[in-house]
């Protein structure tokens, strides 16, 4: 139950009392996965060395509070950030596959503070569409520029407001491409009998 006050509390200093992204901030689950990144590239677990340079400086020990938040749940959220870092190195991986197997772009949806676009080896021609909030990508590139850190790729901010514009739609006029809406529906009968 504490484990779970800390993150209320961390999310009201974050977003502010409105529970809402406050301008010129990004999400809190763009800041939590990249306190919960950093924590697990300085554990060896993952490979991403920008994680911590999104994290503001007053909010560099979330590091502390995840432990503070496993101790608090008996351990139980400690499943939570192994699954974060089994994810994150998954999609590292199957990224990186598709991608050296002709897969010429690479769509990060809600990427928040996501590293990919700096740190993964792709081909050289590879195109990365990242689509978030206009608040967190506007974040993310503030931080990136500060840092000096240039994407070797064809990078493109795709900033959509999720609550009222299509995100598809968005990427669509921005590329030129056509896409093809597929819907496959899955019909399942099932026979008991009851002796």
């Amino acid at each position: 139950m504490l484990g779970l006050f800390l993150m209320m509390a961390l999310q009201r200093l974050w977003w502010g009392a409105s529970g809402r992204m406050a301008s010129g901030t990004g999400s809190w689950t763009a800041l939590a996965v990249a306190g919960a990144r950093s924590w697990h590239h300085a554990a060896g677990l993952i490979n991403d060395p920008y994680a911590a340079s999104f994290l503001p400086w007053h909010h560099r020990p979330i590091n502390f509070v995840f432990a503070a938040i496993n101790y608090c749940n008996g351990g139980g959220s400690f499943l939570h950030h192994n699954y974060l870092a089994a994810r994150t190195a998954f999609l590292d991986a199957y990224v990186e596959y598709n991608a050296a197997g002709g897969a010429g772009d690479v769509v990060l949806l809600g990427a928040g503070f996501d590293s990919r676009a700096y740190r993964l080896n792709l081909p050289p021609d590879t195109r990365i569409w990242e689509v978030d909030a206009p608040a967190t990508q506007a974040e993310k590139r503030r931080v990136v520029a500060a840092a000096g850190v240039k994407s070797k790729y064809d990078l493109t901010h795709v900033a959509v407001d999720f609550m009222s514009e299509s995100w598809v739609e968005k990427l669509v006029r921005l590329t030129g491409t056509q896409t093809r809406t597929r819907t496959r529906t899955r019909t399942r009968t099932r026979t008991r009998t009851r002796t």
